[in-house]
């Protein structure tokens, strides 16, 4: 039985308290194990990096590295350097993705292409959601784009 790829996941955080144990056990829990969560604190003032480090204590697959202040493009790129993944994929601190989202991925990657859109949903306080057709100023927030299917990431506005 041949093994998954290896998926790198690039999470910069910056002052995102109150969401980075969200974003941190949606990726855990995804049904796609074989991950590296490659978290970049970027000179946070807050406690996401003391919380980060946490959760890096109950799962070996999350690795933290600390910065001065770089912004969130410096971020991403220290996690590129960092990654040993065949894939890579950006998260941002305070999102989270649906358990089977990276599986999806993967699979749909492994056909041969070289990015993928997925959905986003922006989540709000109250409990609803909707769902953002895309247009330009959303595809900061894409992971993969190319060919669209049913995989979710969730946005707090």
């Amino acid at each position: 039985m041949q093994e998954e790829p290896l998926l790198s996941i690039i999470v910069p955080v910056y002052g995102v308290e109150k969401y980075i144990s969200q974003c941190l056990e949606s990726v855990m829990q995804q049904s796609y194990k074989n991950l590296e969560i490659i978290v970049i604190n970027d000179g946070t003032m807050d406690k996401s990096a003391i919380i980060a480090k946490e959760y890096a204590c109950i799962d070996d697959r999350i690795k933290v590295y600390d910065f001065d202040n770089g912004g969130v493009s410096v971020a991403r790129n220290r996690g590129v350097s960092l990654a040993r993944g065949k894939y890579i994929a950006f998260l941002d601190s305070d999102d989270w993705v649906e358990p089977h989202m990276y599986r999806d991925l993967v699979e749909k990657m492994e056909k041969q292409l070289d990015m993928i859109k997925c959905s986003v949903y922006e989540a709000y306080s109250d409990g609803t959601k909707r769902l953002i057709q895309f247009r330009s100023q959303f595809l900061k927030k894409v992971l993969f784009l190319k060919k669209s299917f049913d995989a979710f990431l969730y946005t707090v506005v």
